[in-house]
Parts: C-alpha cells; sequence; structure tokens
C-alpha cells in the first residue's frame, strides 16, 4: 500500500506542476498574439483531469487496503478460532492404555 500511495503523491504533484504550468502559459498568452493561449488551456484541461482520477484511484487504493486488512483480520481470528476448537478435541479425546500388558492393579481390582 505505501508504494502505490508513494507512486500516487508523485503522479499527484507532476499534475500539480502541469496545473501551474498551463495557468501560466494560459495568462501570458494574454499579451502574445500567437495561438499560446489554446495550448495552456489544453494543458490546464488535462492536468485538472490527472489530478481528479490521481485523487480518485488513491483514495480507491487506501479504502480497499483498509478492507482487506479488516477481512484478514477476521479471516485469521476465524482460524485461530477453528485451531483451538481442533486442539481442544484432540485433548479431550481420553487417551488409550499404550502398553497392552498392563498389570491387573492398573485396570480394576477384581
Amino acid at each position: 500500500m505505501m508504494t502505490e500511495v508513494f507512486i500516487g503523491s508523485i503522479a499527484f504533484s507532476v499534475g500539480l506542476i502541469a496545473f501551474t504550468a498551463g495557468a501560466l502559459l494560459t495568462v501570458n498568452s494574454n499579451n502574445n498574439p500567437n495561438g499560446g493561449r489554446f495550448v495552456g488551456l489544453v494543458i490546464t484541461l488535462l492536468a485538472i483531469l490527472s489530478l481528479v482520477f490521481t485523487s480518485y484511484n488513491v483514495a480507491k487504493v487506501v479504502f480497499m487496503q483498509n478492507t482487506m486488512q479488516k477481512m484478514m483480520y477476521m479471516r485469521n481470528m476465524n482460524n485461530v478460532k477453528h485451531m483451538k476448537m481442533k486442539e481442544m478435541m484432540k485433548h479431550k479425546a481420553p487417551k488409550k492404555q499404550q502398553d497392552g500388558n498392563a498389570s491387573p492393579s492398573s485396570d480394576s481390582k477384581q
């Protein structure tokens, strides 16, 4: 999860740089009559879309990771409960006499 969030923050930073560059190009194109305003608007629009999708994907990864951690915790708790139940069943079973030639005094008195 840390890797996805780290890459998402880098992508968000690049999106902010692109947004700033697009806005700067749009503002400076007012002084220059060449076609820089359209390019600045396109860059700004693409940067905004990039920021929105990056934010959405990072939030989705974080939410999915939290949900998966809760599910894994619940699954591990169920495994622990089942293991304990199996161990209890093994330990509660009466132990059979290991030696077939046991002395009569240990079985029962006649």
